[in-house]
């Protein structure tokens, strides 16, 4: 049920970018996840076509792009992105360092929005 809120508010996001651009149809989304997220791209899908009916966005194609959460090294302030799968041996690539926290946690981020 998490995908359904979520969804209605990429929807409401998608329709208002396109009325904005006086877009006729949209036909792709390019949403990119979190890997941290808990989001399933075939709920997403199914929640956005039921959604999306009678809409400008009806039959529109959602694209989910996951990418790895960003952490910062409290020691040398260095940036660097890490699969959750590797955190429990997480150092920093610059320095070495076990000192590192997690930052930019956005669960997700609607990146591209194809119309015509």
């Amino acid at each position: 049920m998490h995908e359904l809120a979520v969804t209605n508010r990429i929807l409401r996001t998608v329709l208002s970018h396109a009325r904005r651009n006086r877009a006729h149809r949209v036909h792709r989304v390019l949403l990119v996840v979190s890997e941290i997220a808990d989001l399933q791209p075939l709920w997403l899908q199914h929640y956005f076509d039921k959604l999306a009916a009678g809409t400008r966005a009806e039959g529109a194609r959602l694209e989910v792009e996951r990418v790895a959460p960003e952490f910062v090294c409290e020691d040398c302030r260095g940036r660097f992105a890490m699969l959750m799968s590797e955190v429990d041996r997480i150092a920093c690539p610059a320095c070495g360092s076990r000192r590192c926290g997690m930052v930019g946690t956005a669960d997700y981020t609607v990146e591209e929005i194809e119309v015509s």
